[in-house]
């Protein structure tokens, strides 16, 4: 089991990166929120969607009931890939995260990852450190200042101001973070990233699908 009690928060930047998934579970729609919910037997299964970048993190996380942040926290969306090592598509679980409001660097709590790598264990996964900006990183020249400043692997724009948030307001549940790299250095045509962003969401609901059908028949 993941957690006594079987709570799980799940929380993701776009609605296309779990539409799949609220289908399949056919999860109920809370009014006037970016915010879902799922229940059967004695598990429970809350996503939200917070947006792009570190003020739509702001605005979103305070919308949210607070109990959600009790719950054991899975961090998800897309990534740009920062080494040569990583394809398009591939699964990225960032072990570390840092960001650009301090020097803190967030650690991915063991056990949670653990789980997560243990369902997936038939797919291919990377682990690394992720960093996030304040802004779209699209140029080679600037992913590679990243990479070399940050020791950074791949780069988003939401996980580190998230959960420098929830520390602020004195959250601190177990988490992990899984994306899906979505673009690499390769690619510095911001439509073309676009693109390919669209066909890691549907590479990340598959991925979400199946942990969350392994959490239903409490298979972890």
């Amino acid at each position: 089991m993941i957690m006594a009690g079987q709570k799980v928060f799940l929380l993701a930047a776009r609605k296309e990166e779990i539409s799949r998934l609220l289908d399949t579970f056919e999860f109920e729609k809370v009014a006037k929120k970016n915010l879902w919910n799922f229940s059967a037997d004695n598990l429970r299964i809350s996503v939200a969607t917070v947006g792009v970048g570190k003020k739509a993190v702001k605005k979103e996380i305070g919308r949210l009931p607070e109990e959600l942040f009790s719950y054991p926290l899975l961090i998800t969306g897309t990534a740009g890939g920062l080494t040569g090592k990583f394809n398009k598509q591939d699964l990225f679980l960032g072990e570390t995260v840092s960001g650009e409001i301090n020097s803190k660097t967030y650690r991915a709590n063991n056990h949670f990852s653990s789980l997560i790598k243990a369902v997936l264990k038939q797919s291919r996964f990377v682990t690394g450190h992720l960093h996030s900006a304040n802004n779209p990183v699209v140029q080679t020249k600037k992913r590679r200042k990243i990479h070399d400043k940050f020791s950074a692997d791949a780069v988003d724009m939401e996980t580190y101001f998230l959960l420098h948030r929830l520390q602020k307001s004195g959250y601190n549940p177990p988490w992990t973070t899984l994306r899906v790299i979505s673009d690499t250095e390769a690619h510095d045509e911001l439509e073309k990233i676009k693109s390919l962003q669209q066909e890691a969401c549907q590479r990340l609901n598959r991925a979400l699908i199946k942990i969350f059908s392994a959490l239903k028949e409490k298979n972890i």
